[in-house]
């Protein structure tokens, strides 16, 4: 990959996003999509209004717990069927969106 193109901020992210230089808001997002991804029972209306304080609408917060929570249910699926995912090949693949948009993966 070339110098400049994002994959060394995106390794950066992957490693600790903690430490990588985010903007409060994309570093409160990242947090709660943390927070639903390993404990999403411990998820309470303080974590909902933090990103409310971050500028985050309804919409915008409803639209961070949706992704976070599908793309754990992927991995989840897959790992219960002993599929290994490689980032990116699965929603880079139209039929595979095309079958999920139809329930059917």
């Amino acid at each position: 990959m070339s110098e400049g193109d994002g994959t060394a901020e995106a390794l950066s992210l992957k490693e600790d996003f903690r430490s990588a230089g985010l903007s409060p808001e994309d570093l409160a997002m990242l947090e709660y999509a943390e927070k639903i991804t390993l404990a999403p029972w411990t998820v309470t209306e303080s974590d909902v209004e933090n990103l409310r304080a971050h500028g985050f609408d309804d919409v915008a917060i409803l639209e961070v717990a949706t992704v976070s929570a599908y793309r754990n249910f992927i991995a989840r699926v897959a790992n219960g069927l002993g599929i290994e995912l490689e980032d990116g090949k699965l929603a880079d693949n139209p039929e595979a969106r095309a079958a999920m948009m139809e329930g059917l993966v």
